[in-house]
């Protein structure tokens, strides 16, 4: 059966979804047991392959002089310029077909797959080799298309010497791929059934796992953290121990040349067999209907990982892989890219939180502001029923996921208008800066009607793992149909916390966080107020630049986000200047106050202009969506101090005759 890949999702246990505004109407249905529907593929990068075929496997006439692969392992199969050709396997309409030519080495029963391998839609057929020298196959042995999702796994029982044909293809002709496929051979046999038996590991891997010949333990059955599709069992389960070499958050994968039809994975801290409720993480379906984990390990701790299946007649073997994160090049760098390509919203309406995990390891991180914005540009829409509530969570375990949250802190502000479907941030100051320790959260919350989408994603790099981008955590989502959210305890609502790349629509919110102390990120200097140099044309507001023809106070600049290099959301606004005017946002080393045609000149020395804006009712600020960071436009290190002035037109006859004027002066020191 032919299943449509959806880019909405049901969220599993919950009575409605979430809905995108690309695709509002489609609504991925719930996995029954153990019956399931295909999600989206993804999983980590294709291994790296040991050989390469490139169209002289196009037929099968061919393949037994010019294309003889030997005994077990993982091979190269690249069929993007393959034609059909006669003979086709029976199964599944394949197209695309290329041949390959294997002796075997034993009496034996051997598995073909390219589950984890081939994010296409493969389809394979064995063929007996008992024609002619130089002639294709006559005899089909075994054809199959999905196995695991819409890749392919088939066994058939080989005898030693005898020759086979592998016919390779597409589904229907349809998109082919440049990857690698697994021979096996039988797997050992099961010792390590029991919790009581675990197989130890030693290093990150890749290790081998087998299921074949295991039985369903009474361990590990009623984990809450592994309630997927509405029950906890994890099937035909084997056991192992694993030894953290550092500290810091680790992904634990199956999804490269796995053969197993539908996983499920969980971590426990410590050896032996485990006590209920002990997971510190479980996982049903990254890769297709492949497991993969995120958790927080400690160097020299012993870890015990447990494999199974989602049903209870499900078997297979393939590879585990440990691989520690290193993480963002801050603990607070954005996840985003700065442009939404798509935004999010629960398919009935209530409330819609949208959460990014930040901080690493031991890190400490001050957290005084953050930013977000509503919708996207691409499919404008929604209209605000009331304000935005900003919270920011501790995560206890450091686990990397949010349903156990600590509420620090929470503040509510008034949805900014020029933040709708454009992309611009708006930036909101906590009550006061907290300091956490290790991973948090930060999160927006907003109200909805059903067919509004107000979560803001960028989806344009593609979803980041289980780990998230980098070793942060990640994008999740969390709701209340009622419209009304249990800020203190996220899993009591009826859309408890869900990680974006597992429900189907990976990619980053955009929802930054401001690091440091708490306040602005700047301190403003020369002001037209009378308290230092003397204005040409009178006495402006305090904090403020020289008057101008269109605002007695003057205009201001103002500084917020994070002056942190590399993890740069420092934003310069002007505002009070006239209302269409141009204004330039310029950089320099030193600070001086000195008469400069309307107003006072605070910048001097390696002066670097950073953009000319255009005003909208007397304001502007640079960087606007699409500009490069203040920091990288200015060529900032760590550790400087560097100071900024808005320079604008003011062609109106005034005191003087030039025709511009400036603004106070913000003095930055960047970390």
């Amino acid at each position: 059966m032919r299943l449509s890949l959806f880019t909405a999702a049901l969220i599993a246990g919950a009575p409605l979804g979430l809905a995108n505004a690309q695709v509002s109407s489609s609504v991925l249905p719930a996995k029954p047991a153990p019956a399931k529907v295909i999600p989206a593929p993804g999983g980590p990068a294709t291994p790296s392959l040991v050989t390469t075929f490139v169209g002289g496997n196009d037929s099968c006439a061919s393949a037994a002089s010019t294309d003889a692969i030997s005994g077990y392992g993982t091979f190269a199969v690249n069929n993007t310029g393959a034609t059909t050709g006669s003979p086709v396997g029976s199964c599944g309409a394949m197209g695309r077909d290329v041949w390959l030519y294997w002796t075997a080495p034993a009496t034996e029963t051997v598995t073909i797959s390219t589950c984890g391998l081939v994010t296409a839609d493969s389809v394979i057929a064995i063929w007996a080799d008992g024609s002619p020298a130089g002639s294709c196959p006559t005899t089909q042995i075994t054809c199959l298309d999905d196995f695991c999702g819409l890749q392919t796994s088939l066994q058939w029982a080989a005898t030693a010497g005898s020759r086979y044909f592998i016919e390779m293809g597409s589904f229907a002709g349809g998109a082919g791929y440049n990857a690698s496929f697994n021979l096996a051979g039988p797997p050992p046999p099961v010792t390590n059934d029991s919790c009581t038996l675990p197989i130890n590991l030693v290093g990150d891997g890749p290790h081998a796992f087998n299921t074949v010949g295991s039985t369903t333990g009474a361990e590990g059955q009623a984990e809450p953290s592994c309630l997927f599709f509405g029950f906890t069992n994890i099937y035909n389960d084997v056991w192992y121990t694993w030894t953290a070499s550092q500290t810091g958050l680790y992904e634990l994968t199956l999804c490269n040349g796995t053969t197993h039809p539908d996983t499920r994975l969980a971590v426990y801290q410590g050896s032996g067999c485990p006590a209920s409720g002990s997971a510190i993480a479980c996982n049903d379906d990254v890769c297709g209907f492949v497991s993969a984990v995120c958790f927080s390990a400690t160097a020299g701790q012993v870890y015990t990982v447990q494999i199974g299946a989602f049903g209870s007649g499900q078997v297979g073997q393939g590879n585990m892989l440990f691989t520690p994160q290193t993480g963002g090049p801050s603990p607070c760098a954005p996840q985003d890219d700065g442009s939404s390509e798509n935004s999010v919203g629960l398919t009935a309406g209530g409330a819609i939180m949208w959460m990014v995990g930040f901080g690493a390891g031991a890190a400490s991180s001050t957290i005084s502001e953050v930013s977000t914005c509503y919708g996207t540009p691409a499919f404008p829409g929604w209209t605000p029923t009331g304000p935005v509530t900003i919270a920011v969570y501790d995560d206890p375990n450091d686990d990397g996921d949010p349903t156990d949250g600590v509420l620090v802190t929470s503040t509510t502000a008034v949805v900014a208008p020029g933040s709708i479907d454009t992309d611009v941030f708006q930036s909101i100051t906590l009550p006061s800066a907290v300091t956490i320790n290790g991973l948090f959260f930060v999160t927006a919350t907003v109200n909805q009607t059903a067919g509004q989408f107000p979560g803001p994603l960028d989806q344009s790099g593609g979803g980041a793992g289980p780990c998230g981008g980098g070793g942060n955590p990640g994008s999740w989502v969390c709701g209340s149909t009622t419209g009304t959210l249990n800020f203190n305890n996220l899993a009591a609502n009826d859309v408890p916390p869900l990680d974006m790349d597992l429900i189907g629509l990976p990619g980053n919110w955009l929802l930054r966080v401001t690091c440091g102390p708490g306040g602005p990120p700047g301190t403003a200097y020369c002001f037209g107020d009378g308290t230092g140099t003397a204005c040409p044309c009178g006495t402006g507001a305090a904090g403020n630049g020289c008057p101008n023809s269109v605002n007695a106070a003057g205009a201001n600049l103002a500084a917020t986000g994070n002056a942190t290099v590399g993890a740069d959301t420092l934003v310069l606004t002007g505002t009070g200047m006239p209302a269409t005017a141009t204004a330039l946002y310029f950089q320099g080393d030193a600070q001086i106050s000195v008469v400069f045609g309307d107003g006072l000149r605070c910048v001097a020395t390696n002066l670097v202009r950073l953009g000319t804006k255009t005003n909208s009712g007397g304001s502007s600020s640079y960087p606007a969506p699409g500009d490069l960071s203040i920091s990288v436009r200015g060529g900032v290190s760590a550790g400087q101090t560097k100071n900024y002035q808005g320079w604008y037109r003011n062609a109106a006859a005034f005191c003087t005759p030039s025709t511009f004027n400036l603004t106070n002066g913000m003095n930055v020191v960047w970390q």
